[in-house]
Parts: C-alpha cells; sequence; structure tokens
C-alpha cells in the first residue's frame, strides 16, 4: 500500500514574478516626502487627499496578494482535505486494534497481580500476621512492567514477608513491658522500616519518662535540711542598725579636724561641738551639727 501523487510538483512555480523593485523604486521617494509632511491649516485637504491615494495603494497590494494566495493554495487545499479523510478512515481500526491489546495487557496484569496475591495468601500461616501486612504495600511498585519476572517478584515477595516477621518478633522483645508497645508496632506499619520505628521508639520514651516525672510526688525534704534552711533563712535576715551615741575626743590638725566634720556630714551622724573653756577648763556645746 503506497502513497502515490501522479501530479508532477515541478511544474509549480518556484517564485511568483511581478514589477516588486519597480513598484518600490516609483513608491520609496514619495514615502520619503509624506514621512516628512508637516500638516498646516492650509495643507489639511492636500493631505487628507494623499492619505486616501496611500489607502487605495495599500487595499491594491493585498487584494491581489489573498488573489495569488488562493489560487496557489487551491490545489493543496483539495489534496489535504483528501489526506485528511484518509487518515480518518485508517484511524478508526487503529484505535480498535489499540483497544484489544490493552485489554489482552489488563488481562495478562491482572493474571500476574492475582499469582502474587496468592503467593501472599499462601506464604502467610499466621491470620494475625495476614491482617498486619498490607500486599500493595510490600509489593514491588514495578511489577506490572514486562521485564518484572513472576518467579522473581514471588521470591522477593517471600523474603519481604520473612523479614516483617522477625522485625515484629525483636520490637515484641525489645519492647514487651512497655505501655507504648502497640504505638511501636502501629508505627512499623506504616512503613515496615525497622530504623524509623526505633526512631519513633525514642520519641515515645522520653514522652513516658516526661509523664512519669510529672505525675510523681513531690520529694519531701529531710527534716535536718528544713532546720537548716530556716536556721540559714534567720541568719540572713538583716536587722535594723540601733542608734546609740558616744563620746570621743580627737587630736588633729584644723585640716584633719575639718575633714572629720565633713564625713560625719556625708554619713548622716549627728554630732556636736564642744569647745573648751579658757577659765574652767570644761568642755561645753558650742554648735550642733545634723
Amino acid at each position: 500500500m503506497d502513497f502515490v501523487v501522479n501530479t508532477d510538483l515541478s511544474v509549480l512555480p518556484q517564485q511568483i514574478d511581478w514589477n516588486f523593485e519597480e513598484l518600490k523604486g516609483q513608491i520609496a521617494p514619495k514615502l520619503a516626502y509624506y514621512q516628512n509632511l508637516v500638516v498646516t491649516e492650509d495643507s489639511i485637504k492636500a493631505a487628507k487627499s494623499d492619505k486616501a491615494k496611500l489607502n487605495q495603494l495599500v487595499k491594491a497590494i493585498e487584494d491581489k496578494r489573498k488573489e495569488i494566495k488562493r489560487t496557489c493554495l487551491a490545489p493543496y487545499e483539495a489534496f489535504e482535505v483528501q489526506c485528511k479523510a484518509l487518515v480518518s478512515m485508517i484511524q478508526a481500526p487503529i484505535a480498535a486494534i489499540d483497544t484489544q491489546l490493552k485489554s489482552f495487557e489488563d488481562a495478562r496484569k491482572q493474571e500476574k497481580y492475582n499469582q502474587l496475591y496468592q503467593t501472599f495468601e499462601d506464604y502467610i500461616s499466621d491470620g494475625e500476621l495476614r491482617e498486619f501486612i498490607r500486599f500493595d504495600a510490600i509489593l514491588n511498585p514495578k511489577w506490572a512492567n514486562v521485564s518484572q519476572r513472576t518467579e522473581a517478584l514471588k521470591l522477593e515477595l517471600t523474603d519481604q514477608i520473612d523479614r516483617i516477621r522477625n522485625d515484629l518478633a525483636v520490637l515484641r522483645e525489645q519492647f514487651r513491658d512497655k505501655p507504648y508497645l502497640s504505638a511501636i508496632l502501629a508505627e512499623y506499619q506504616k512503613h515496615y522500616n525497622m530504623t524509623k520505628t526505633l526512631q519513633a521508639a525514642e520519641l515515645f520514651r522520653h514522652r513516658e519518662a516526661a509523664e512519669q516525672k510529672r505525675q510523681a510526688p513531690p520529694e519531701r525534704i529531710p527534716e535536718t535540711l528544713e532546720v537548716d534552711a530556716m536556721t540559714a533563712a534567720r541568719e540572713a535576715v538583716t536587722l535594723p542598725d540601733p542608734v546609740g551615741s558616744a563620746a570621743f575626743l580627737a587630736t588633729c590638725t584644723r585640716t584633719q579636724m575639718m575633714d572629720l566634720r565633713d564625713y560625719m556630714k556625708r554619713e548622716g551622724i549627728s554630732f556636736r561641738v564642744l569647745r573648751k573653756s579658757t577659765e574652767s577648763g570644761i568642755y561645753q556645746d558650742t554648735e550642733r551639727m545634723k
């Protein structure tokens, strides 16, 4: 079945010959004039006339272009319609064949899936384990590929079951006395990954320790420590400094005496200045400072 074109396409014109260069040479100088044209009040009428002439020229060129295009495309458009009609006829049996091939492929995949599932069912003798393991979760996701042999997939499937059975035994033994054992098993069932499950178990352990610490009664402080703490608290209390009076006689230079007076003033110490009487030799109040 060959596609044969009887028309000699070599006789078609390779280009359309027309007076392009001649018209271009005639139009170019005029266009340069119009591009530099300044429209004034007196030249409005002439400008409108020039615009109409230019529009007529554009229309003549566009009309001829469309006419030539229709003439050149007419045989191709008829040819195109015929080709599309023929392609549409051919696509109908292609679609029918494709539907049958897909049905055959789907049936082959279903048969392969059924064989693998039956292997899963036959290999697990423990009903509880069968409920724990999700078949689709451990089945190789590429099982439907033609390159994946059924027997190799069966062996891979049984290896997965053995691994999960062993992992469960390890988890039940390691965490048998832990209240969060069921949570660990549920975590393992999500992905059947021992590393992730042990990481989750560590988190459960920290939570349990925190909860036990929260519920534990507060520790009683030994009586001796309570007494010591009360004694230390009493000793730590700062009692007010009692106020009293004392008399003393200072022998120093005048400068030192003035410094001593200024110091007592700064510290808020009340004091009196006593002067010795030259007649009686007795010290008497002459100044009271505060």
